[in-house]
């Protein structure tokens, strides 16, 4: 795998599973970081289908969200999906008051989150 710091990924079938190694996510070098990193699994040609993992994750800036909403709109564009698993309460909130949760397809653990792609 490419050398990421932000993120730790491995692969599961025909799913890139992409864990975030930050417990808070709300500095802006950092989200931006997150970003690239996310984007540039996403431009990988076998990269179809990416579990977004946020067991580690305390605490989410809003400003994450629209880089989500890139990366849906990149891996759609591509064919793939996009499907997010391990959302803490305060998190699921976050996309639920945004109403995120219509766009997104979020699993409560990663168990079901690969089975989804299936």
């Amino acid at each position: 795998m490419a050398d990421y710091r932000h993120i730790e990924v491995s692969r599961n079938g025909a799913v890139y599973v992409a864990k975030f190694l930050e417990h808070k996510i709300l500095n802006d070098m950092v989200i931006e970081g997150i970003a690239r990193e996310l984007y540039d699994l996403a431009a990988k040609e076998d990269c179809k289908n990416i579990l977004l993992n946020f067991s580690g994750v305390g605490f989410l800036s809003s400003s994450v969200l629209g880089k989500l909403i890139t990366l849906n709109k990149r891996m759609k564009a591509k064919g793939g999906q996009l499907k997010l698993c391990e959302l803490r309460p305060e998190i699921m909130e976050l996309f639920t008051l945004t109403n995120l949760t219509k766009i997104f397809d979020i699993r409560g653990d990663e168990t079901n989150g690969m089975l989804a792609f299936y």
